[in-house]
């Protein structure tokens, strides 16, 4: 299995890089091949031009060609990922890449047998989000109108709410890591049946 670590954070002081630590820490221990592409050290572009050919963006499709498993590590801030996440979709998952257009005008998802989980972090209290619903609607949007349009598996979407500067969030990795144990083990026994 190779797996694309696609983070988005700019600050290698925050809870999301301790994240990424942990889940390198994890698939490294479990002998799995991994790279990471952190959007903030790459210095990515997110503005989107039409008319202009980026090399960069082709570079970022063969990383995800060459993978089975994608896993988004990033901050919700003001109810949806970073703009450099956001750009790095509207970029990198482009039409041709990541879907097309039949001959019926259906859509044709082409990422097919690739699979993604969604790790994100949040500033606020978990009951905000779920009792206004916005819980539900972030992983909605995240699961169909990006993943799923595009062919993705998604097999787990994690959120940690209340994350604060000087926060003990050691036991949200701890869980975070069983579950990453467990989605892997479900997912590998699936594709081999």
């Amino acid at each position: 299995m190779q797996v694309l670590i696609i983070f988005a954070h700019p600050s290698k002081k925050s809870f999301n890089y301790q994240i990424l630590l942990k889940v390198k820490e994890f698939l490294e221990n479990k002998g799995i091949d991994f790279r990471i592409r952190d959007l903030y050290e790459e210095k990515f572009d997110p503005v989107l031009f039409f008319d202009k050919h980026d090399e960069k963006v082709r570079e970022e499709q063969k990383f995800i060609e060459g993978s089975d498993l994608l896993i988004f590590i990033y901050p919700t801030w003001w109810g949806s990922m970073p703009a450099i996440l956001k750009g790095y979709i509207d970029k990198v998952f482009s039409y041709g890449f990541a879907y097309g257009i039949d001959e019926d005008g259906q859509t044709l998802p082409l990422l097919k047998g690739k699979k993604c989980i969604v790790i994100s972090t949040f500033g606020g209290k978990e009951e905000v989000y779920k009792q206004n619903s916005l819980e539900s609607a972030i992983k909605k949007i995240n699961q169909h109108v990006i993943f799923e349009f595009c062919g993705f598996e998604v097999l787990e979407q994690f959120f940690i709410y209340d994350v604060k500067e000087g926060a003990d969030l050691k036991g949200k990795i701890e869980e975070l890591i069983f579950l990453l144990q467990k989605v892997l083990l479900v997912s590998s026994q699936k594709t081999s049946t």
